[in-house]
């Protein structure tokens, strides 16, 4: 009955390591997906960046180009030009003109959350795993991005 109970523990254990494990890795879009998605592109974007000095997250919406060129538009009616890059790797990176961002880039990694929305990682800890990008330890939620609708709605 001893060994029953300890492999039925052990059995518990290794399920739980598994399924903990399973949730942890997220598998990040590949450049080819990041590059797709945000090309000729118009989209609601909620800042989350915790770091600034904002309690509350920013959202806006932006249209993001096929030449790279990024045009946000804010609730109360400004609008910003920035520009976005896709690394071989599936790191997209925004390049803010804004002087709250010491350096004036944000960067991460893109995962496809199944409701449509996407949600853009802090790069520092992810590493390849089989070809993918995945998730590391320590990740920090960056960007939400959601309802993409194709070219420039902003114009309108």
């Amino acid at each position: 009955m001893k060994n029953l109970f300890t492999i039925l523990l052990l059995g518990c254990t290794v399920f739980a390591l598994t399924a903990n494990n399973a949730h942890a890795q997220k598998k990040f879009l590949n450049a080819a997906e990041v590059s797709s998605l945000f090309t000729d592109k118009t989209m609601k974007v909620r800042d989350e960046n915790r770091g600034s000095k904002r309690k509350n997250p920013e959202t806006y919406s932006a249209y993001s180009s096929e030449m790279g060129g990024m045009l946000a538009k804010f609730d109360n009616g400004s609008r910003k030009t920035w520009s976005w890059s896709v690394d071989d790797e599936g790191e997209l990176c925004i390049r803010r003109t804004a002087r709250r961002h010491s350096s004036g880039l944000t960067c991460g990694f893109i995962y496809k959350e199944n409701n449509g929305v996407y949600k853009m990682y802090n790069a520092k800890h992810a590493y390849k795993q089989n070809g993918k990008m995945v998730e590391g330890k320590h990740i920090e939620l960056i960007a939400t991005f959601s309802s993409f609708k194709k070219g420039n709605v902003l114009k309108k």
